[in-house]
């Protein structure tokens, strides 16, 4: 956590189970069953990083793809963000919460 400073209820809601392997991230979380109401399905992905795109004062940007059964490669772009640089932890909350909010389906460019 930054320093002095709590996260938003923006950053803490968007969090996502994450395991870093060797190969890949793993992203663990959960849908609800379609075929019952309260009952919620434990869903996994495995994202491959593909090539870097570019860097920030926040860290680097790298393209990911996930293989779905079924339905072909997903690609997205990766923001790695930078906790520390020259050993001083970073106040990157206000980060987060850019991405975050650029992520969401209204900002998101659609099908051409």
């Amino acid at each position: 956590m930054p320093p002095g400073r709590p996260l938003s209820d923006l950053v803490r809601d968007s969090k996502i189970n994450t395991e870093m392997l060797g190969t890949c991230t793993r992203h663990i979380f959960y849908v609800p069953d379609r075929s019952a109401r309260e009952r919620r399905i434990r869903r996994e992905e495995e994202w491959v990083r593909e090539s870097f795109l570019g860097q920030g004062a926040y860290g680097a940007v790298y393209k990911k793809r996930c293989e779905r059964e079924g339905r072909g490669s997903t690609f997205r772009a990766v923001k790695e963000i930078k906790k520390r640089i020259a050993g001083e932890e970073l106040d990157y909350v206000r980060e987060l919460e850019a991405i975050i909010k650029f992520s969401h389906p209204k900002v998101r460019p659609g099908p051409e």
